[in-house]
């Protein structure tokens, strides 16, 4: 049996779902709900519930759906591993699997503060699988910098990770070499929402985080005060699907979406 000591949960599945990790007689917090194509870490050693040699496995929580023990376990270890597992299937009927064996391989001189580990990579139109993708998560926006000058002189190209809502290989190709690859996960931290009241003759505004999905970013202007249309809040005349998307992914490809005329500020054709 493998041991790791941390638990990566991917989901491509057809629901938005949520996992803890368990051992007998105890088990982790869980993660907050996540949608397909997103991925989720916990990591053992912070919850102080898990003693090493425990024997461990996931479990996922389907939202209107059921709950899905995997029958691939594992062995707790403080070692800096990740058990990778993948779900797949429907609210009723799904699995959990673990796949792959953990890796403690590491990337030469790569910024220490940045979370870095291998995940699967699989697109929206399910046509471009590549297992073992080096990914980071950078917290900052000069993380991102310093990322980006070690991939430079490490001989790596970068490339943005959203939801990896496509079909297009814009970032990763399948059967392709993975070991100069670096994805840069801006869902985790660079994902903030900050809204800019109308002031000084300029028009409210909102800053936002490239990571930030669709739907995180109309659910929280809906929430601001002052807005001046029959629904509460603020909008726009035009969005694409406001579900597994990123702001970054929608900009980067000049998404098309649907619109309702707006007069007098609009009038569409």
């Amino acid at each position: 049996m493998i041991q790791a000591q941390k638990v990566a949960c991917t989901n491509h599945a057809g629901f938005v779902m949520s996992f803890v990790v368990k051992t007998q007689g105890a088990e982790s917090s869980a993660t907050g709900k996540y949608p397909i194509n997103q991925t989720e870490v916990i990591d053992l050693s912070a919850s102080g519930k898990f003693t090493a040699g425990a024997e461990c496995w996931p479990e996922v929580h389907a939202v209107l759906g059921k709950t899905e023990s995997s029958h691939d376990h594992f062995i707790f270890a403080m070692n800096g591993q990740t058990a990778a597992y993948e779900v797949k299937g429907t609210t009723l009927d799904y699995h959990v699997k673990m796949i792959g064996q953990p890796s403690s391989a590491t990337l030469p001189d790569f910024p220490a503060n940045v979370p870095l580990n291998q995940y699967p990579f699989s697109n929206w139109a399910g046509d471009i699988t590549v297992s073992n993708v080096w990914t980071c998560a950078p917290t900052t926006t000069q993380d991102v910098v310093d990322v980006c000058n070690w991939a430079a002189t490490h001989q790596f190209r970068v490339r943005a990770r959203g939801f990896m809502h496509g079909w297009s290989p814009l970032a990763v190709t399948e059967g392709m070499s993975n070991g100069s690859l670096l994805l840069v996960d801006l869902t985790k931290n660079l994902n903030q929402l900050t809204f800019m009241a109308a002031a000084n003759a300029q028009p409210a505004m909102v800053r936002a985080g490239t990571g930030a999905s669709m739907i995180d970013l109309l659910t929280f202007l809906e929430g601001q005060p002052g807005g001046g249309g029959t629904a509460s809040g603020y909008g726009f005349p035009h969005i694409p699907g406001p579900g597994s998307l990123t702001l970054g992914g929608v900009l980067a490809i000049n998404a098309h979406g649907t619109g309702v005329a707006t007069p007098p500020l609009e009038s569409l054709p």
